[in-house]
């Protein structure tokens, strides 16, 4: 995986991210502070929840494993508000989020495949590329 990959997923989880939040917010406010979602509708925020997940679990390996760049505490930090946002919804929709444990202690494991592959390819890359992600991420 390049860097551009790597940052792409990462902007992508954060994109469709916004976007839910976003429009389930719209929906919530004028409709008199309660809204239904259908069934795809909330499945998708909480897949949102865990892609927030990979986000915030690979920044903070990316952290520990480079504690001298300060770079991933920061974006970690952002990351940990998208999900708490994200966790937020799907409490108020009744989205049962209580298998997800958000501990560092169980950073980097996923239930679902695809967001396990992809936080391993993101540390893998993190591990081997420091310097060219730094240089994209501060960009």
């Amino acid at each position: 995986m390049t860097v551009e990959v790597f940052l792409s997923k990462m902007l992508v989880v954060g994109a469709s991210g916004i976007a839910l939040l976003s429009s389930s917010a719209y929906a919530s406010e004028y409709s008199g502070g309660t809204s239904t979602l259908t069934d795809e509708q909330k499945d998708r925020l909480f897949f949102i929840y865990q892609e927030e997940k990979v986000a915030r679990d690979v920044y903070i390996y990316l952290g520990e494993l480079y504690p001298d760049e300060s770079t991933f505490a920061s974006i970690q930090l952002s990351e940990q508000r998208h999900m708490d946002a994200a966790q937020e919804l799907c409490i108020n929709y009744g989205i049962d989020v209580s298998m997800i444990d958000e501990s560092e202690s169980v950073c980097g494991e996923f239930y679902v495949d695809y967001l396990q592959d992809l936080y391993d390819e993101c540390i893998n890359l993190g591990e081997t590329e420091l310097v060219e992600v730094l240089k994209v991420v501060n960009s």
